[in-house]
């Protein structure tokens, strides 16, 4: 059975709310920013929600989120978010995890993004970004283990850099039906 529907605004209200799995549903509408009010979160798994047609998760990821000070993974992978990644990502201190992959994300990746220094593991291919990374990955981000920006819009404009994982980008296709 698949949960359907929209995320209530009012999960921003549970303030000792740590972890929250909703993948794999049928959820629809956008992310509500109360989300951000959540300080003590650590773990939000929002995968695999485009599975209703034009009904699906969408929009943005919330400029609040940001705020959760102690959120360490971040996965919202095979949605249909779009829009640019908001910098206050880098604000995420205690980040290991982040997977934005199969969405359409546009614009630049936010160069706060690459001073988060516990980041392990981060997935952002299949968007639609664009632009360069900064010649210091290796340094400014120590622990960094996998990073796949795959299938991203402008073929050849990130470059190989041989530290870990990483994937040379090609292009975005989704078709929304």
């Amino acid at each position: 059975m698949q949960l359907s529907g929209s995320i209530s605004p009012q999960v921003g209200n549970l303030s000792f709310l740590r972890d929250l799995y909703l993948s794999n549903n049928s959820l629809i509408g956008e992310i509500p920013p109360q989300l951000g009010r959540l300080h003590r979160f650590e773990n939000l798994y929002l995968l695999n929600n485009s599975f209703t047609g034009l009904h699906n998760l969408r929009g943005n990821i919330p400029a609040s989120f940001g705020n959760m000070s102690s959120l360490k993974i971040l996965s919202m992978t095979g949605n249909f978010l779009s829009g640019k990644v908001p910098s206050t990502l880098g604000e995420l201190k205690s980040l290991s995890v982040l997977t934005l992959s199969k969405n359409c994300f546009s614009g630049g990746i936010p160069s706060s993004i690459f001073n988060l220094s516990y980041l392990t593991h981060v997935y952002l291919g299949l968007n639609q970004f664009h632009g360069s990374l900064p010649p210091d990955m290796g340094i400014s981000l120590p622990n960094l283990q996998s990073f796949d920006v795959a299938l991203n819009y402008d073929e050849g404009i990130f470059w190989y850099w041989a530290f870990g994982y990483f994937s040379v980008g090609l292009g975005c296709f989704f078709l929304l039906v």
